[in-house]
């Protein structure tokens, strides 16, 4: 457990500190650690850790115990706990600290997610810093990072829009945008490829030059790209297009969707599932 997350050099504090994690879970879950992982490249190492975990929380004289370098591991592992209380409380400390290149993962992971609190602490941390050491990891990290903006834009529409209607005024936007240097031009890589492969497609079929069974076919014709799309962590709209093309035959996929993904391939909208939804039932 862990092992993958950090450098080799740590092995032996790493060792120290799991020994002071408890065994006992929160709500007695039976495991301890989520089967998801998360990868990263550091340094052209692939470093992977849990994307939760369940353990409980170090008492205070535990963590007194450890020195400075194993008190920011322990950090590290506990921005991964399932108490959104736990994952503040370690991030803080985290950036209170002076964390090195090997922690960013760790940070840069929970901008991702849903409790806005921990988006506001991280964003209030990094808004007045040099990010440039972080903004170059995300750009090691391309994919990552768009998929991190994708979940983070789903989680404002699922749980912040009432409150936040603006996107542009989003804490989760400006982290991503001003702190870790987010923006579609720098982060282009095999997503573009692949959304041209998937429009002509989708143009072809909107146009009826082609056939539905016709457009299944090029899209199973085409193996390189079909493997990067299952295998690979690509955008949520290319994934959701994917298999809207996929499956056809097999379920009633309407002109407005085929549309709606034609405006997002071309750039003309931002995909969003609640979007998406909304235009296919008008």
């Amino acid at each position: 457990m862990f092992y993958d997350a950090f450098k080799k050099s740590l092995n032996q504090d790493l060792k120290i500190v799991l020994n002071i994690i408890p065994k006992e879970t929160y709500h007695n879950v039976s495991i301890g650690i989520s089967d998801d992982y998360v990868s990263y490249d550091v340094d052209g190492h692939i470093i992977k850790f849990p994307y939760r975990i369940y353990f409980k929380d170090v008492t205070d004289n535990e963590y007194e115990s450890l020195n400075e370098l194993q008190k920011i591991i322990l950090c590290c592992i506990y921005t991964r706990s399932c108490n959104g209380y736990v994952r503040e409380k370690y991030v803080k400390k985290l950036l209170e600290s002076s964390f090195e290149k090997w922690t960013f993962p760790f940070i840069i992971k929970l901008c991702d997610e849903y409790v806005v609190e921990i988006l506001e602490l991280i964003y209030s941390y990094l808004k007045d810093k040099d990010n440039s050491e972080i903004q170059a990891f995300c750009l090691e990290n391309k994919r990552q990072i768009k998929k991190g903006y994708s979940r983070m834009i789903s989680y404002w529409n699922e749980f912040y829009r009432s409150k936040e209607s603006c996107f542009k005024k989003y804490v989760g936007r400006k982290l991503y945008r001003e702190c870790l240097g987010y923006n579609e031009g720098k982060f282009k890589d095999d997503d573009i490829v692949i959304k041209q492969f998937l429009l002509n497609i989708l143009e072809d079929l909107n146009t009826k030059k082609i056939s539905k069974e016709r457009a299944i076919n090029r899209l199973n014709q085409n193996n390189k790209l079909v493997k990067i799309i299952t295998e690979k962590e690509v955008s949520y709209c290319i994934t959701d297009c994917y298999f809207m093309i996929k499956h056809l035959l097999e379920e009633d996929i309407s002109n407005n969707e085929i549309v709606y993904f034609i405006e997002c391939l071309k750039n003309e909208r931002e995909y969003n599932l609640y979007e998406k939804n909304k235009q296919i039932l008008r």
